[in-house]
């Protein structure tokens, strides 16, 4: 007999309770639930907790095995629960709700026209929580009192922390969360919050729109600085528009966007 099955054969000599002649103790409630690895309002009701905060993540993609990932889930997990926390010991406070636009669309158009600089300020105008953390492993996001939140760590990349800012509100916005779902599932929401926050950085009409395979390398520089993006992200979305340049030429001219980009950040501009 395995530890678990011991440990609910010696739980379940409560059998006058299993066969409804007395009710639960509170605690042999909780035991269960543990053992069980569910909660225990779900245990009692069947019913999922709507006190539970779903959290989504920005996964790591495995070119070699197709895989998603979050690595440091486990390292990350108290960090997270620190932070659900705080938020609901302030529920008496009564922060604003969250309202969440309806799509990729409604979003833009909420954020205003030059979001990207301000990313982090034109979220939280809309009661959109950005909270950094020192050492997190990638970003999450959740919502709590029906106010969203979104976490993010200290990575220092400006350009992938816009990604991982519209990433994440990607997640929001199209309603996604637990981790504990399966792997078919995470793989889905990936994708779709990737491909919403492509459109978010990089709508697809305005790309058309571009000569990218004429462009200069200071002309590249200027507008991946305008969209917040850098020449990896680009790369990644040649597939979908044909127009885009060439991995080559991304190469060629990231030195150049990087460049530029340091001088703008010790700049201040």
């Amino acid at each position: 007999m395995s530890g678990k099955s011991q440990e609910l054969d010696g739980l379940l000599g409560f059998s006058r309770a299993l066969k409804g002649h007395r009710g639960f103790a509170a605690l042999e409630l909780a035991r269960l639930a543990d053992l069980l690895h569910v909660d225990i309002h779900f245990l009692i009701t069947g019913e999922p907790n709507p006190r539970d905060v779903l959290i989504a993540a920005r996964h790591s993609y495995d070119h070699v095995t197709g895989r998603r990932s979050v690595p440091g889930e486990e390292t990350d997990r108290q960090d997270l629960q620190d932070v659900v926390q705080l938020y609901r010991q302030a529920e008496p406070v009564h922060l604003p709700t969250t309202q969440l636009p309806a799509d990729v669309a409604k979003t833009r158009e909420r954020l205003g026209p030059d979001f990207v600089q301000p990313f982090a300020t034109r979220l939280e105008a809309m009661n959109i929580d950005v909270v950094r953390l020192t050492g997190l492993s990638t970003a999450y996001s959740f919502t709590v009192n029906d106010r969203a939140v979104i976490v993010l760590g200290t990575s220092g990349q400006w350009f992938r922390d816009n990604w991982s800012l519209a990433h994440e509100l990607g997640h929001l916005v199209l309603r996604h969360g637990d981790l504990s779902q399966s792997e078919d599932l995470r793989r889905t929401a990936e994708v779709q919050a990737n491909a919403f926050a492509a459109e978010l950085l990089l709508p697809e009409a305005e790309i058309r729109g571009l000569d990218w395979k004429s462009v200069s390398a200071p002309e590249l520089a200027e507008r991946l600085w305008v969209f917040g993006v850098s020449t990896e992200a680009l790369a990644l979305l040649r597939s979908v528009q044909q127009n885009y340049p060439s991995s080559s030429q991304l190469h060629v001219r990231g030195r150049t966007l990087r460049n530029g980009s340091q001088a703008r950040r010790s700049s201040g501009a």
